[in-house]
């Protein structure tokens, strides 16, 4: 038995882990605007699906692979499927968000031939470039943040770090966002443009109740020479 204290601790802290890495990933996803949101999994005949050694082993190289030589990004977080009869290990599987490149995909069909889509009525599709098993991408619609936090409650159901990660990332990925302070005086209903939002030059969001951020891309020199201009006329 631990002695008093230590099996707190050792949750206690489990916990917060889990909490950072969703915390990461919804960074990561609020700051890159993917496309895709996609699961996989792993054909055992190709892979050892149950271990999770061998899976890395195999899913990592695949990633890099794709990233390289094709542009596709991602974020990736593994899960262990419900147990099943007759298995003494759960399967490892994936969900994530991704764009795609030139990863190749191809319209699913149901048995019927017939076009497969979900129930919100979006297309599905397969991964015809990912070869270790079967896999679905459905593309994201306006509703963005309702598929960021449908993607990180998966890592808030894991009671360890299956890869020895809560999840995996293309290296290229913004991490967090860079939070410049507007010195200008301008208040936020100001800075927030209707038309920017409209063609996804700005991206808004919010984080706790009635907070929001958003967030757009901009030269650095870009924002100098603006924020000079503004005070001067403030002079």
């Amino acid at each position: 038995m631990p002695s008093k204290g230590k099996a707190a601790d050792s949750q206690r802290a489990s916990e917060e882990a889990r909490r950072r890495a969703k915390s990461k990933v919804r960074d990561i996803a609020l700051c890159n605007q993917f496309t895709h949101m996609l699961t996989w999994t792993l054909d055992k005949e190709k892979v050892g699906r149950y271990d999770p050694e061998q899976v890395y082993k195999k899913v990592r190289p695949f990633l890099s692979n794709m990233t390289q030589r094709k542009g596709f990004l991602y974020v990736v977080i593994p899960e262990y499927h419900t147990l099943k009869e007759g298995e003494t290990r759960p399967a490892i599987h994936f969900h994530g968000l991704c764009s795609l490149g030139s990863v190749r995909i191809e319209r699913a069909l149901l048995p019927s031939g017939s076009p497969r889509a979900d129930k919100h009525g979006r297309p599905v599709y397969n991964v015809t470039d990912w070869g270790l098993g079967w896999s679905t991408v459905v593309p994201l619609d306006n509703d963005y943040e309702k598929a960021v936090n449908y993607v990180t409650k998966y890592i808030a159901k894991q009671e360890e770090k299956i890869l020895g990660k809560y999840y995996l990332s293309s290296r290229t990925l913004r991490k967090k966002p860079e939070i410049v302070p507007l010195e200008w005086g301008l208040d936020y209903d100001s800075f927030v443009d209707e038309a920017k939002l409209a063609t996804g030059q700005q991206y808004e969001s919010t984080v706790f109740r009635d907070v929001k951020i958003v967030n757009e891309e901009f030269n650095r020199s870009d924002f100098d020479e603006e924020s000079k201009s503004r005070k001067q006329d403030n002079l």
